[in-house]
């Protein structure tokens, strides 16, 4: 629901090209689905796109909400400082040239909120810092959004700065929607039938590591925990995790600690592909990671 009268919201019949700016972690990332579901409901002629930082486009592709996703090469911001800001201008100049007549910044850092300046939005969304902000003599955030409080889900959070342009979801447009795509979920298919687990085979997913190794379980409750699904579910149990090498260790130890078999599928999938093993996992445990 778009309600145009009540509260000042700003007028978007004119609005044709939006920008939805996310310079998150991969999780923080699929929670933001929702608002770019309800931005082509409400606004159903604009083109929506979305600025993200590199490792987490994955998140948003095949999205049938998403025009074109803006790929930050955060690697490319390393080093020379010089090399850095030229490839950063580079990267503005192709945002700007879009034209783009609303700018919603889901994250909280400087960098979205000047990105959100410069592609020449006029309308500009987003959470606002303690103090006022601007640069070249102009508001970075034309319509600032209250900081939520801390117990606020993040999805909620997001899409409460549509509410602050006078957008509405209804219950049933909250949730997030991730796409893996048919090229992913055959690979995926083929994985589980080359370790013998056929199409319509039930299996748990168990995904216990994380960027962020503080969130993970010691590697000895995790390896209990698989013995206790393989015997009281006699449930085939799928590990996974990501590439990184401190994630690789710990999941070397788990395997090292089990007396069930598994199916170790540990660093070897793309994001897409884990997507598509949890849609149709009987079960999935894990940590507050993005997985989850």
């Amino acid at each position: 629901m778009h309600l145009r009268e009540y509260g000042n919201y700003p007028d978007l019949s004119g609005v044709r090209k939006v920008l939805v700016i996310i310079f998150k972690n991969i999780g923080d990332v699929v929670l933001s689905s929702p608002v770019f579901s309800v931005l082509k409901k409400e606004l159903p002629e604009a083109m929506i796109d979305a600025a993200v930082n590199s490792g987490t486009e994955a998140m948003l592709m095949d999205n049938p909400a998403i025009n074109m996703i803006h790929v930050l090469d955060r690697n490319a911001l390393q080093g020379n400082p010089l090399h850095r800001l030229v490839r950063e201008l580079k990267f503005i100049r192709s945002v700007r040239s879009m034209n783009y007549d609303l700018s919603i910044v889901l994250s909280t850092g400087g960098r979205g909120k000047i990105l959100g300046l410069f592609s020449g939005a006029k309308i500009r969304v987003g959470v606002a810092s303690h103090k006022s902000q601007t640069l070249l003599g102009k508001p970075l955030l034309t319509i600032p959004v209250r900081q939520a409080p801390a117990h606020r889900h993040y999805v909620e959070r997001n899409l409460d700065s549509l509410r602050k342009i006078g957008i509405f979801p209804d219950k049933e447009m909250r949730a997030t929607r991730f796409f893996e795509g048919d090229e992913s979920k055959l690979k995926a298919e083929k994985l589980l039938a080359d370790n013998g687990i056929s199409s319509g085979d039930q299996y748990i997913l168990f995904h216990p590591t994380s960027r962020w190794m503080f969130k993970c379980w010691p590697y000895e409750k995790a390896a209990k925990l698989i013995d206790r699904l393989n015997k009281e579910l006699n449930a085939r149990v799928v590990l996974t995790s990501g590439p990184d090498s401190m994630e690789l260790s710990y999941m070397k130890n788990v395997l090292d600690s089990i007396n069930s078999n598994v199916t170790d599928l540990s660093g070897k999938l793309s994001l897409r592909e884990l997507g598509a093993l949890i849609r149709n996992a009987r079960m999935f445990v894990g940590v507050d990671s993005a997985p989850m």
